[in-house]
């Protein structure tokens, strides 16, 4: 599945203002990456909202908890990046 289910903090670029019993506006549950390749190939977006049309936008956009994965992809190199989207891809 590749998740956790749990909530985690993804940073004020993600908030949607809302809280929600013990989830704060900034909390979301990590979704399955299981069939986001084909989910993006029928024309899905990513993320909670649908702002993400790309993994690499999807990435970018997380904070908070994330800041560091999204950091570390950032210092990939080019072809590492296309390897990683390759591989959510496929999942």
């Amino acid at each position: 599945m590749y998740t956790d289910l749990l909530l985690h903090d993804m940073g004020s670029g993600l908030s949607d203002g809302l809280k929600e019993f013990q989830a704060q506006p900034e909390d979301w549950r990590t979704s399955p990456l299981i069939g986001i390749g084909e989910h993006l190939k029928s024309g899905g977006s990513l993320l909670h909202d649908g702002r993400a049309k790309t993994i690499e936008e999807a990435i970018l956009w997380h904070e908070g908890e994330a800041i560091s994965a999204r950091d570390n992809y950032l210092l990939l190199k080019p072809e590492h990046k296309t390897l990683l989207q390759s591989f959510i891809k496929n999942l």
